[in-house]
């Protein structure tokens, strides 16, 4: 009785603690080296170090601040993009190849992608658990780090489209989003300074307008708490509409 009370407390505190953490981005796994704590100190040094390389490099070819901002803000945000994505179709598929790992053939899984359209309007699509959906979540995140050296390599052959002096840039940017978006819940990016004009600290002048962004800023999760102030170039000219 004594072994069976003390499983059962075992279980039932397994049951409380993942309760407890699916998806509660006020509880941080400190084992995990990308919690959200540490991805913000990588994105504060991505911005002080390669962020900076890049820019020369950019620099030369635009010879324009604005410019040269703007495409690193663009490469980041696309790689954000990309990212998210990915990482939804992966989750998607992973649930799918559990529940259902046969080889299908070509007609089959035509119709599997008929019956998932019928099963998502009526509402019937979802198979797991929180519990299980957690446990796949976790697995994922524990193959990360091989999932994306081969989503690097093939995002810089097919999408990137950038000189071999930013390489190291693009996949900074790309492990940062890659550990974000997996994170559960996801993190967040705003692009957009007007939303919130204290999420944005100034460049190097100052002023009441915005001039241009420079880098986003970083959040726990959608709406949720600023874990890194974005940069934006400010100016003194009442001809600018975006006032901070």
């Amino acid at each position: 009785m004594k072994q069976e009370v003390e499983s059962l407390r075992t279980s039932l505190s397994k049951a409380a603690g993942d309760k407890l953490t699916d998806g509660n981005p006020t509880i941080t796994d400190l084992s995990d080296p990308n919690r959200p704590q540490k991805l913000c100190e990588k994105f504060n040094s991505l911005y002080d170090n390669l962020w900076t390389d890049a820019f020369e490099h950019v620099f030369k070819d635009e010879n324009n601040e604005k410019l040269s901002a703007a495409r690193l803000v663009d490469i980041f945000r696309k790689c954000w993009e990309f990212c998210r994505e990915c990482a939804d179709n992966q989750l998607e598929i992973l649930q799918e190849k559990f529940v259902r790992p046969e080889v299908i053939t070509e007609e089959m899984n035509r119709q599997a992608c008929v019956l998932k359209l019928i099963l998502s309007s009526t509402g019937l699509i979802q198979t797991f658990s929180k519990s299980e959906l957690k446990m796949i979540k976790d697995a994922r995140k524990a193959v990360a780090k091989h999932t994306l050296v081969n989503l690097t390599q093939f995002y810089w052959k097919t999408k990137a489209r950038q000189k071999e002096e930013l390489r190291l840039y693009v996949e900074a940017c790309m492990e940062i989003c890659w550990y974000a978006t997996i994170n559960d819940p996801k993190l967040d990016f705003c692009f957009d300074p007007t939303k919130n004009k204290d999420d944005f600290r100034g460049y190097t002048k100052s002023g009441k307008f915005v001039d241009y962004l420079v880098w986003p800023a970083m959040y726990l999760h959608i709406d949720g708490p600023l874990l890194y102030k974005g940069v934006v170039q400010l100016k003194d000219n009442e001809g600018e509409r975006e006032q901070m």
